[in-house]
């Protein structure tokens, strides 16, 4: 129930071939896959890219080689699974890029040993246009990321919604026809230098952290260019007035740690881009169709995490208390006194918030550069005791049991304090 499938059922038998479909539930099945396409001697193959995901985790792939050409269509093919795909089966590897509206606009062959560490979609097909603009509608230079429109031959609109078909298929002035239109994806992309389309992401997934931004697709790009990480998926969280990305990882190897993957984030990407908590899966969840359900990974980012490996607890009260402010400000349970508040996912926006509800618990003034100084409980605690005697919690009249309602009153009254002029 899908635009392609007219092409994938009509282009063999009109040329002479064989059509096989395979049964439900058999795609997902490495070992009856690779067994089917040998027994039947297939030599195209249309399919997801998680299908030839789970095609990798079979020894036996080296031995279809009936197969010459393999359709990667619905999602957008990694270089990283290329690589690997071709390195076990040396054959050619075709994305199409397009929508329902819009289907196949632009194509790519990659051969076995082609170099590319982008998401290439290929050049324009022939009587297809493919634009990429800025807001105003106008063509971005080659290099620069922009909004993808798609002019040529598109379907008539969408089926009794007038509205949202004058809000994406608009006039082309681009076109010489009279008449034209073109189509808003909703994709964001950009022209390598040789002409090609790169995938950036999309419109609905973009997310603005600290004012800034971000197109999870970029960073879904570093992230699984680590060596240990099989796929990567990221997403937005949080609230409106305090998003963060949620990064969703399948480790290809044992031990990686959050720390590593933050590290190696950082490396590569500006602070805000950094996602805030990453989040180890045994494999990312999919629809029947073989996509990534991202339904169910936006229920996944907003679950609060729980740690899972051992960690130090508090000595003293002190560092009990402001572990609880910890645990409040990050959303994350059990945290240990040696965590480092930004590899916790800590960013300024928290930082600032930490510091308040810490000063009202212990009626001191602690400043930003003293957190990025000291950033686990352990040494922030260590710092104040050092410089001066904190407040004692029965001088302040509250009980070692105090409430978050409490102490976030205290937290607005320390900030209200501060705004009365002297």
């Amino acid at each position: 129930a899908f635009t392609l499938v007219v092409r994938e059922i009509f282009q063999p038998i009109t040329s002479g071939g064989r059509l096989y479909v395979l049964p439900e539930g058999e795609d997902k099945n490495p070992d009856r896959l690779v067994d089917f396409i040998r027994e039947k001697n297939i030599t195209l193959l249309s399919v997801v890219p998680s299908v030839l995901r789970v095609m990798l985790t079979n020894p036996e792939l080296r031995q279809c080689r009936s197969l010459r050409y393999i359709d990667c269509i619905g999602e957008t093919l990694s270089p990283k699974l290329r690589v690997a795909f071709q390195d076990k089966l040396p054959v050619p590897l075709g994305v199409t890029y397009g929508c329902t509206e819009a289907q196949s606009a632009t194509s790519r062959v990659f051969e076995p040993g082609d170099d590319c560490d982008d998401v290439d979609l290929g050049k324009p097909l022939p009587k297809r246009s493919v634009y990429v603009l800025d807001e105003h509608l106008k063509p971005v230079p080659r290099g620069k990321p922009g909004r993808v429109y798609i002019g040529g031959s598109l379907s008539i609109g969408y089926f009794r919604n007038p509205r949202l078909t004058a809000e994406r298929f608009i006039p082309d002035p681009y076109s010489s026809t009279p008449g034209a239109r073109m189509y808003a994806t909703g994709d964001h992309g950009k022209f390598s230098s040789g002409g090609s389309l790169i995938y950036l992401g999309r419109d609905d997934d973009q997310v603005q952290i600290n004012g800034q931004r971000v197109e999870p697709a970029e960073v879904e790009t570093v992230i699984s260019a680590h060596a240990g990480v099989e796929q990567a998926a990221v997403m937005k969280s949080g609230t409106p007035a305090r998003p963060y990305l949620v990064a969703f990882v399948v480790s290809s190897v044992e031990g990686l740690t959050e720390a590593t993957l933050r590290d190696h984030s950082r490396f590569h990407l500006p602070r805000y881009m950094v996602p805030a908590r990453f989040r180890f899966l045994k494999a990312l969840p999919l629809l029947p169709s073989g996509k990534l359900d991202r339904l169910a990974l936006s229920r996944l980012a907003v679950e609060r995490l729980t740690r899972t490996t051992p960690c130090q607890g508090p000595v003293s009260e002190l560092e009990s208390r402001f572990l609880e402010i910890w645990e409040d400000v990050l959303g994350v349970r059990q945290i240990g006194v040696d965590d480092d508040f930004f590899h916790l996912g800590g960013d300024s926006l928290r930082a600032v918030r930490l510091l308040s509800e810490l000063g009202a618990c212990i009626d001191r003034e602690i400043s930003l550069k003293n957190l990025v100084e000291a950033p686990t409980v352990a040494q922030l605690v260590a710092f104040v005791e050092k410089n001066g005697e904190p407040v004692s919690f029965s001088r302040m009249g509250l009980t070692s049991k105090m409430t978050r309602p409490v102490r976030r009153f205290l937290a607005r009254l320390a900030a209200q304090k501060k705004r009365i002029p002297a």
